[in-house]
């Protein structure tokens, strides 16, 4: 009886320990991104409650953003949310396409959450279409790269926005932080790799197994009638 306690003390330590471990391991992800993400990034943060969400949003387009990561990047960090792109301007040689492949060097393995950039509402569309095409063809070439969908949800439900066309409703910013969200939990969730391809193995046909057996067949008989004749020869002579 007098093991019990103490014991049972022990198992608590050690029950609190692993608590206090787990949280000291809890992923952290690193947000970066202009105005539109500084609006987005606490919703997403209460989103993952579980998750430490390093908020360094607040720039005005992507080059702001890649600074940002070079700033505060965290190989511990294992998603970098780049929320960017809106304000990029081609005239003053700001490129999301052109800012991406520095940031992804940045941040070597980690996984990275581009959304894709909605067009603010009596714009001329082509340049926002562009930005995302930008994002698709970023992601193609980085396999570790999420591209949640702002862009589609904004055109479907045009509420979302405000009357500016830029900055987010309310519901607008619940939208986008869900499906930002999800992306950083589809980084954060275990890579299962690819199942192997079966070995490849050579069958024959039915009408070759056919043939094949056929020809021994053949080669059998000629055996026998071969050995017959012989065997007469040999008594005659």
């Amino acid at each position: 009886m007098g093991v019990g306690k103490p014991l049972a003390a022990g198992v608590v330590l050690l029950a609190v320990c692993l608590v206090c471990g787990a949280s000291a391991q809890a992923a952290s992800v690193l947000y970066v991104g202009d105005e539109v993400a500084a609006l987005t990034a606490p919703v997403v943060a209460k989103r993952l409650p579980d998750v430490e969400v390093v908020d360094a949003t607040g720039g005005t387009d992507s080059s702001d953003a890649l600074e940002a990561v070079k700033a505060f990047y965290d190989p511990a960090q294992r998603v970098v949310v780049f929320d960017a792109g809106i304000n990029d301007d081609q005239e003053d040689f700001v490129s999301l396409g052109g800012n991406l492949p520095p940031a992804a060097e940045e941040v070597g393995d980690a996984c990275m959450v581009v959304p894709t950039i909605h067009t603010p509402s009596g714009e001329d569309p082509e340049p926002f279409i562009a930005k995302s095409k930008e994002v698709f063809e970023f992601a193609e070439t980085r396999p570790t790269t999420e591209t949640p969908e702002w862009a589609g949800a904004a055109d479907l439900e045009p509420g979302l926005l405000d009357p500016d066309g830029i900055r987010p409703t309310p519901r607008g910013i619940e939208v986008r932080a869900r499906l930002i969200a999800e992306a950083v939990r589809s980084c954060l969730a275990p890579r299962v790799a690819p199942p192997r391809p079966a070995p490849k193995t050579v069958e024959a046909t039915a009408g070759f197994g056919d043939e094949i057996r056929s020809i021994y067949g053949q080669i059998s008989m000629d055996v026998v009638r071969f050995a017959f004749a012989t065997a007469l020869i040999n008594a005659v002579f």
